[in-house]
């Protein structure tokens, strides 16, 4: 699901079907509860994951196993309009005209190229702080109790690790997004 920006009653759904393989039903677009006529089909693998642009005329999908999608959108719905060539994956983020992805890759949407991959960070929650020019990824265990992770930063421009921190403790699957502000920058 996404909520369009500046637009709270505007909605981004990724219809699955349970039990069905592929489980993919389609993305569709609502308007205060009401769906729009036009959605996508239903082919293949579902867009587990939405992210709107700037504007709530363009969304984003990441499949499990395929390319970033760029979906257009208008007062009847939702169409598919590219997919990049190359396997994206996880959960995504859109900040000034990049898409990241919780698998490392960042994305440029407007000409679908990749621009760099943030190395060994898994698949797990993250979050791009641009004003900072930072992207932070949890690393480590998903659902083991008084588990230790890794917060691990890195430049959004270079794709290098610029440090991290050990966070002990940890109670519940890694599905919170965090930013330290007591990293270890250089380690």
């Amino acid at each position: 699901m996404a909520v369009a920006p500046g637009n709270s009653n505007l909605l981004a759904v990724s219809k699955t079907r349970p039990g069905v393989s592929p489980p993919g039903a389609g993305i569709a677009i609502f308007d205060s509860g009401v769906q729009r006529s036009t959605s996508t089909s239903g082919n293949g693998d579902s867009n587990a994951f939405l992210s709107f642009s700037a504007s709530d005329s363009t969304l984003y999908g990441s499949v499990s196993f395929g390319g970033l999608q760029t979906l257009s959108i208008n007062s009847s719905g939702v169409t598919l309009t590219s997919t990049t060539p190359f396997t994206v994956g996880g959960d995504i983020q859109f900040q000034n005209g990049i898409v990241y992805s919780s698998t490392g890759k960042v994305v440029n949407p407007s000409t679908n190229t990749l621009l760099g991959t943030f190395t060994g960070v898994g698949s797990g929650p993250f979050v791009v702080d641009s004003t900072v020019g930072r992207a932070y990824y949890i690393i480590g265990n998903s659902t083991n109790l008084d588990q230790t992770v890794t917060l691990r930063a890195f430049d959004i421009n270079t794709f290098l690790s610029v440090g991290e921190m050990t966070i002990s403790d940890v109670d519940g699957a890694k599905d919170q997004q965090a930013r330290g502000d007591n990293y270890n920058e250089g380690a």
